[in-house]
């Protein structure tokens, strides 16, 4: 308790000094002054939450880079996943519904869809090995979309049952 205290009582010092870098370093991970800003408060509440992890004074400048960087990543991370579902469509033309529809098509990834079938092949491998009652249930749950109490009548099990039946299921 005492180290907290001792960084809480310099803290308002060593942000006045590590600010400025902080908003360096975002600035160059983003490329985005005004961007860099908003991180360097969210890096300064996030070390704020979590002051208590910091258990050397003397690695306070290390530690707040370390979470700048990850809330800059983060941000890019979610930035780059945005921007990939905007679709830029010219407002202004009388373009047919069809040109739409082309660039839709457009997107279809074969490497995405073969991905997507070895995932439903390994799902359905990983469900032959379960017991045939836990597989109907996941199956009625999941992939049927049923309730949990639909699923519980047709097994003819209570709710509490089947609900650990699922669970137990997920797990195996």
């Amino acid at each position: 308790m005492e180290h907290l205290e001792s960084i809480i009582h310099n803290l308002d010092a060593a942000l006045t000094v590590e600010r400025p870098r902080l908003l360096r370093q975002c600035a160059n991970i983003t490329g985005n002054l005004a961007i860099a800003e908003d991180l360097v408060q969210e890096t300064l509440l996030e070390a704020w939450c979590h002051l208590n992890s910091l258990h050397d004074p003397e690695k306070l400048p290390n530690w707040l880079s370390g979470i700048a960087r990850n809330i800059c990543l983060r941000w890019l991370r979610k930035q780059s996943h945005d921007n990939t579902h905007l679709l830029k469509l010219d407002t202004n033309s009388d373009a047919p519904q069809t040109e739409f529809e082309e660039l839709l098509i457009d997107d279809f990834d074969l490497e995405i869809e073969l991905e997507r079938q070895e995932l439903a092949e390994l799902l359905d491998k990983a469900l032959d090995l379960l017991p045939p009652e836990t597989r109907r249930s996941l199956l009625e749950r999941y992939v049927q979309e049923s309730s949990l109490a639909e699923v519980a009548t047709q097994l003819g099990m209570s709710v509490h049952a089947t609900a650990m039946r699922l669970q137990r299921g997920k797990l195996a």
